[in-house]
């Protein structure tokens, strides 16, 4: 009788010492993610024309209404979760752009900035970028030609 209880103790201990080692393993394996990160710069010259509240979450603008400059069309790729943008203009001054999150007129919604946005939670797969022409009175500069580094990452960027 007494065998039989250290044998299914030792067994019992045994498959504790498994399922420890396998758990310890699997928080290695999650604690080893990798930062990737994807940089795309694009030059630009002029803005879209929009003068928005860098404080405000929406907008009452529309996405690809540009009268002068260009709009953009930013993709993330498989396991980008996130989106660093910034915005250097010939003049030093920040610039207010606007991530498009949902087109529409009147009903247009976007997560505007002012010179740059940081590790930006994408949801969606896509959406439209904007720099603004005309300074907005939260942020100082208007877009007139520069570069955009926009920076794709798996993990939030430092």
């Amino acid at each position: 009788m007494v065998s039989t209880y250290r044998r299914a103790f030792g067994l019992a201990a045994a498959a504790m010492l498994a399922a420890g080692s396998g758990v310890a393993a699997h928080a290695a394996d999650a604690a080893s993610v990798k930062l990737k990160v994807r940089t795309v710069t694009v030059t630009y010259t002029g803005g879209c024309g929009f003068n928005l509240n860098a404080e405000a979450v929406t907008a009452s603008g529309a996405p690809s209404s540009c009268a002068a400059g260009d709009n953009y069309a930013v993709q993330r790729k498989a396991g980008e979760k996130y989106l660093t943008i910034v915005v250097d203009d010939q003049t030093g001054s920040a610039v207010s752009g606007s991530l498009w999150l949902k087109g529409g007129t009147g009903n247009a919604v976007s997560a505007p900035f002012c010179g740059e946005m940081k590790n930006y939670g994408m949801k969606q797969a896509a959406y439209t970028l904007d720099l603004n022409t005309s300074a907005d009175p939260t942020c100082p500069g208007a877009a007139t030609a520069g570069t955009m580094v926009l920076k794709f990452s798996n993990l939030p960027l430092k």
